[in-house]
């Protein structure tokens, strides 16, 4: 048996902090499911006010959550002792467990890798990590994680590696697809028509992800609608946008059922990544993933090492190839062969195998 950690947050309670990630809670939560053989820990994360705490944990999830930080808020010195209690809280379980490998999800935070390192140096534990997004800027916590991950056991990445990243054993999966995804059931399109012209565009809202160029595109194509979900730094954009071009829809950050409810109605989804952002390189299709589980077409300048090309459709970072890429994307695929190409590429099956020969 092995442990596994990392910052999960359930999915009723990704609307409380800012910082939470629907993407980490939905791939986590299926992680959970696809291995119960595992011990998982979920490490809370720093500076939680009470409500937000108390809401986490009767919330309803799998695993155990090691420490309680809220008590820690405010100035850089109670950060300080925040991060140390974490960090030790992580290194008490992992010690304590007696299990020989560790799973960490991620390394993108100080007391994930301190305790990886005492735990492989002083501990001689076997150190794996599922690595969901890489730092690639020249900042002392990306040097760190950098420096972590060159010594780690074994590497399974959601996303291509970085060249600068060489340990003993490297895979790369995109994501992961529970096996309910072969009972999602999908709308098929209203007798003789191509096109529903609904598009989604959903996530965080900033100019990393194309907003403004997604926005730009719709104000030249009216006859179809973008509907936009997510939160972040353009929510004010967002907003304008859907007030004056009445083609353009704008939910905010939505439960995630909610948000499945509007995802089964799209028939094109967006997954734009702004070139200018070097991190864009290596973050994981997350979205593209979920997309393709509920059978829609996908758009998307990025392409991916693992993910079947005649899934998705490519496109330039530009308003005009995007015009061209929408307008010619047809709205509905076979649900049946996507489901099995996916399970085929990321299924359960494939994470079991990849995590056992890796931990051999």
């Amino acid at each position: 048996m092995s442990l596994f950690i990392s910052n999960y947050i359930p999915s009723d309670c990704v609307n409380l902090d800012k910082r939470f990630s629907q993407a980490g809670s939905n791939f986590i939560g299926k992680l959970m499911k696809c291995l119960p053989y595992m011990k998982f820990y979920h490490s809370m994360y720093p500076g939680l006010d009470l409500h937000t705490y108390r809401r986490i944990v009767s919330s309803t999830y799998e695993g155990t959550f090691i420490n309680a930080k809220y008590a820690f808020k405010g100035n850089k010195f109670s950060r300080l002792i925040n991060l140390l209690y974490g960090t030790i809280a992580i290194i008490r379980i992992c010690y304590s467990s007696h299990e020989k490998n560790i799973w960490y999800y991620n390394m993108l935070t100080p007391e994930f890798i301190v305790s990886a390192m005492v735990n492989k140096y002083l501990f001689r534990k076997n150190i794996f990590v599922i690595l969901a997004d890489y730092d690639a800027r020249d900042l002392v916590l990306a040097k760190s994680q950098n420096a972590v991950l060159k010594i780690v056991d074994g590497i399974i990445s959601l996303r291509t590696l970085s060249s600068k990243i060489s340990c003993g054993k490297n895979k790369v999966i995109h994501g992961i697809v529970s096996e309910q995804s072969k009972r999602i059931k999908i709308q098929p399109p209203e007798k003789g028509l191509e096109h529903n012209n609904k598009v989604l565009l959903s996530g965080l809202l900033s100019e990393k992800l194309g907003l403004s160029l997604a926005l730009d595109a719709f104000t030249k194509l009216p006859q179809y609608e973008l509907i936009i979900t997510g939160k972040g730094e353009l929510e004010k954009k967002a907003r304008f946008y859907a007030a004056n071009y009445p083609n353009i829809k704008y939910y905010k950050f939505l439960p995630f059922e909610d948000y499945l409810n509007i995802l089964r109605e799209a028939d094109i989804c967006l997954s734009l990544r702004n070139p200018d952002y070097l991190n864009n390189n290596f973050e994981f299709p997350s979205k593209i993933i979920e997309y393709l589980e509920f059978g829609k077409k996908v758009i998307t300048n990025i392409d991916y090492e693992k993910l079947p090309k005649e899934l998705y459709y490519k496109t330039d970072y530009s308003v005009k190839d995007l015009i061209r890429s929408i307008k010619s994307c047809p709205a509905y695929s076979n649900k049946d062969s996507i489901s099995k190409k996916l399970r085929q590429k990321f299924g359960c099956k494939v994470w079991r195998d990849a995590i056992e020969k890796m931990e051999k």
